[in-house]
């Protein structure tokens, strides 16, 4: 009722007609979640904005999807007189915004008498919701627009991915009949991650579905275990982030005996688990009773999504939290695209497709990757194909009716007319293509089919630097490796200076910083946190530590570190990874986002934080070279 008497106030008193675009720029909570039910209820399309897309993101966003409608959070309020008068915004001819919404009752009087000195309407929710009338039927076409969610990417302004009903609910229906998962209505949920975000949105949207009780958290991911603890949600889904914070907090505490115990429970139910059993008593009863309450005590299984999650990281949460189903997809793919089964204990792969998705593995000559066996290649195709070089797999292409049409450019799907180009109707015609009434998307992922029928991911197209000597370095599997290896790192980027040089890591030490001061005591190394983390002593160990990684992982010798002086180290307090999604100063004097809003590596703007300290690590590389 609330939402439609949203949508009415809306439709009837303001006039916002079918197909307009209606920005949430707030953070999750039950009003963002019920103004983009009214989005789907009266056939608009909701449009989600965070700042943590850049700086200017949200002027552009607003601005660029042609928003008539803002609804705002108290925070983000304040900030649209600001945002009316920024260039991003005032000087895109796409711009169309009218009212501005708050959610908070008794919006700031200056910040209200600025948005209306501009000419646009300044409306509250609570008002707006307090008198339900009889809905007005708009019902929405399964090919129209439910939401364009902006996401960052790693390069250039955010990109809107346009999706459309069917896109939703064709994977919502598939993701609540997986036989592993069993959603009902005595389900409960307790949200934390930012409902701009494809994976969270789908999380309550299934959810909902199902009639289950979906509760948010009072202070997001910050105030998470106070919330578990009153909620207890019978399901958890985070991002990988999350879990690596919940095993960095719990491996913390394990000391002495403690760590010996925990970790001869970890040894004995990996070891269950890679024969197929999920279920240890002893251990479960001794060890992971404990780890397994801090969630509230009830959590039947869990879910990851949004990044990659480390073997590490998934071994620790199907030991010490519960069953897992992990998901892999994209924004583009309405989120999954292929779900692993609670019940399957195999840590090497993503899952199966779900029902309705499609999934190709294209050849990748130039990697050496081919979806065939040798003698598949037989004949004319054979001059491509060495069985003793080339590799097994694909880059992956998603199909079926979860696959979003493309990107928006307001040139093309705008309904504002003569509104030019914003570059997107280029780059929807570089990732997707339209066959037998289906979109397709190329992601850019390699990956390879088990012999189970699950698919893997084993590499990335679009991260391989081409070294001077013209060996292919596969950047994350890479840093993957060496930042899996040691206890002693939280964060491993490998510089594009590698194209034309040799490996060298740019490592970061925060939340580990107690085990390396435990080390430089240990060892006599003196100085406080930042003092040790640049020491030549600590240098040496990470180049030790690598060096033993590279060969347990049997990395070709053009991957291995080849000096201590190829590591740089430095330290950053806990929670860093915040400040690097908001913006640091760089050395080229601009406010760089160094992460994405889920904490992907930014590598053009990594490469410029950290191109300082090149001249070192790359002492052999040409003297007149420049970063590009």
């Amino acid at each position: 009722a609330e939402a439609r008497a949203f949508g009415l106030c809306l439709r009837k008193v303001h006039g916002i007609g079918p197909k307009q675009k209606i920005a949430i720029w707030s953070v999750s909570c039950a009003e963002w979640l019920l103004c983009d039910l009214a989005c789907a209820a009266y056939n608009w399309t909701s449009v989600s904005v965070y700042d943590t897309l850049g700086p200017n993101a949200s002027s552009f966003i607003i601005a660029d999807s042609g928003a008539q409608v803002v609804v705002c959070e108290e925070k983000t309020f304040i900030k649209v007189p600001k945002l009316l008068q920024d260039d991003v915004y005032a000087s895109n001819p796409g711009k169309d915004l009218q009212v501005v919404v708050s959610l908070k009752r008794g919006a700031d009087a200056d910040a209200t008498s600025k948005i209306k000195a501009q000419g646009l309407k300044v409306l509250s929710y609570l008002e707006m919701t307090a008198v339900v009338n009889p809905p007005e039927d708009t019902p929405p076409c399964t090919d129209d627009l439910v939401t364009i969610m902006y996401t960052s990417g790693t390069t250039g302004m955010p990109k809107g991915v346009m999706l459309k009903h069917q896109n939703i609910v064709s994977t919502i229906c598939m993701i609540n009949l997986n036989p592993s998962l069993q959603l009902s209505h005595t389900d409960v949920h307790l949200s934390f991650l930012p409902m701009a975000h494809i994976f969270e949105r789908q999380n309550c949207m299934g959810l909902l579905a199902k009639g289950a009780v979906i509760y948010f958290a009072s202070n997001g991911a910050k105030g998470l275990l106070p919330d578990l603890s009153v909620v207890r949600p019978t399901l958890f889904a985070g991002v990988p982030k999350v879990y690596e914070n919940v095993r960095d907090a719990v491996m913390r505490k394990m000391v002495g005996f403690k760590k010996k115990l925990f970790d001869k429970a970890m040894a004995a139910k990996i070891k269950d688990l890679e024969t197929g059993c999920g279920y240890c008593p002893i251990w479960d009863a001794l060890v992971f009773k404990k780890t397994k309450a801090a969630l509230g005590g009830n959590v039947r299984f869990l879910v990851t999504g949004g990044a990659p999650i480390s073997k590490d990281t998934l071994q620790f949460v199907l030991c010490a939290l519960g069953p897992v189903a992990q998901g892999y997809g994209a924004t583009e793919t309405s989120a999954a695209a292929t779900l692993c089964m609670t019940f399957d204990l195999d840590v090497g792969h993503v899952g199966p497709s779900l029902g309705t998705t499609a999934i190709r593995l294209v050849d990748v000559p130039d990697m050496n990757y081919f979806n065939a066996t040798a003698e598949q290649y037989e004949g004319k195709a054979r001059a491509v194909f060495d069985a003793g070089k080339n590799k097994s797999g694909g880059e992956v292409w998603i199909g079926g009716p979860g696959v979003s049409p493309g990107y928006y450019d307001p040139s093309v799907n705008g309904v504002k007319p003569g509104v030019p180009s914003n570059g997107m109707a280029k780059k929807t015609a570089e990732d997707f293509f339209q066959e037998d009434g289906w979109s397709w998307f190329k992601t850019g992922d390699i990956g390879m089919w088990t012999a189970t029928g699950c698919l893997k991911i084993v590499d990335r197209r679009k991260n391989m630097f081409k070294t001077s000597l013209g060996e292919y370095v596969p950047v994350e599997e890479v840093e993957k490796t060496y930042q899996d290896s040691c206890q002693y790192v939280d964060f491993v980027f490998l510089p594009k200076e590698t194209k034309v040089a040799y490996v060298a890591l740019c490592v970061v030490v925060s939340e580990s910083i107690g085990s390396v001061m435990r080390w430089a005591k240990d060892k006599g190394v003196p100085g406080d946190e930042r003092s040790v983390v640049a020491s030549k002593e600590f240098a040496q160990l990470l180049f030790d530590e690598f060096q033993a990684a590279a060969k347990a992982k049997k990395l070709q010798r053009f991957m291995w570190i080849q000096h201590v002086r190829n590591i740089h180290a430095e330290y950053q307090a806990p929670g860093y990874q915040e400040e690097w999604v908001t913006g640091v100063q760089c050395p080229n004097g601009h406010i760089e986002q160094l992460l994405t809003a889920t904490f992907k590596a930014r590598r053009t703007q990594l490469d410029q934080y950290f191109a300082p300290n090149f001249a070192k690590m790359y002492p052999d590389r040409p003297a007149d070279h420049i970063l590009p």
